[in-house]
């Protein structure tokens, strides 16, 4: 889910507001155009789907009794998803993006990280903890 909505928010270009691009109005478009509503609904939808894969991952990792990355994964989802929605806690987000690109290279660095992880173990599970996944 991921993977495709950052495709579509990427071919749907969102519309010039806030200042974003140089040049751009100040303040909301007055209208938004078809991609930039796709857009507005494709990038929250991956970022949710991006933020419940750390949880996803935080579950596994506990079940394999790997404490320190399991705390890691919430931690790191807690922080991607409040700085994610920061600049909607505001009147205007107008100013307000330097939240939501930390949190994009926060999570961006944590799915490296997690790649690296499982490319040398695919499994993702430490030898001899295989019996205690079974039990659940």
């Amino acid at each position: 889910l991921f993977g495709a909505c950052v495709v579509a928010g990427g071919i749907l270009l969102t519309d010039p507001a806030f200042g974003f691009p140089a040049g751009a109005p100040a303040g909301q478009a007055k209208e938004m155009s078809w991609h930039g509503i796709g857009h507005a609904i494709a990038f929250p939808l991956g970022f949710v789907a991006l933020v419940a894969s750390f949880f996803v991952f935080a579950r596994r990792y506990r079940r394999a009794r790997e404490r320190g990355w399991a705390a890691a994964c919430v931690a790191i989802g807690v922080v991607v998803f409040v700085l994610s929605m920061w600049p909607n806690l505001a009147d205007s987000p107008e100013g307000r993006f330097a939240p939501l690109w930390a949190a994009m290279v926060l999570a961006f660095g944590w799915v490296s990280i997690m790649a690296i992880r499982l490319q040398r173990n695919p499994s993702g599970i430490r030898p001899g903890d295989e019996r205690s996944l079974r039990r659940g």
